[in-house]
């Protein structure tokens, strides 16, 4: 009896280990679903929610934002911000499109999850990652385009 009970508790433990290791991945793809939530709304986004905008001002992916080093980084930021307002040029441009988020992966205080998008007209599908950082606010993202 005490050896069933011992091998009963040995099997929630693990589960519940293996519960907590899933966690962190859940949390970085509902930000990355919230985010994409966000874009298919109709409103303003409060983009400090989902972004660290500091970090991706300065990612120079291409088709969304290339740093111009003849601006202030706030006025950088500034324009980043108007690509994500409802009539932006990359939420008009990511919003046409089919968004999928995939699989997550937590490497310590790092995410990177898997979005795709799919433009149906001409039936090509975008695959790329994009990386989070755990911040004491939760999971932001810090690059739109890892691949």
């Amino acid at each position: 009896m005490k050896r069933a009970l011992l091998i009963i508790a040995a099997a929630i433990l693990a589960l519940a280990i293996a519960a907590c290791e899933k966690e962190p991945e859940a949390r970085a793809r509902s930000t990355v679903l919230d985010f994409v939530k966000e874009l298919r709304s109709e409103g303003t986004i409060e983009l400090d929610n989902y972004l660290i905008l500091n970090e991706l001002v300065r990612e120079n992916a291409e088709n969304v934002y290339t740093y111009n080093d003849s601006l202030s980084v706030s006025e950088n930021i500034e324009q980043f911000r108007e690509l994500f307002e409802p009539n932006g040029r990359v939420r008009r441009l990511w919003t046409q499109k089919q968004i999928i988020v995939g699989e997550s992966e937590v490497l310590g205080d790092t995410a990177y999850v898997e979005v795709s998008f799919i433009d149906r007209e001409e039936r090509r599908q975008f695959y790329n990652k994009m990386g989070l950082k755990r911040t004491d606010e939760g999971w932001k993202i810090f690059a739109f385009k890892l691949l």
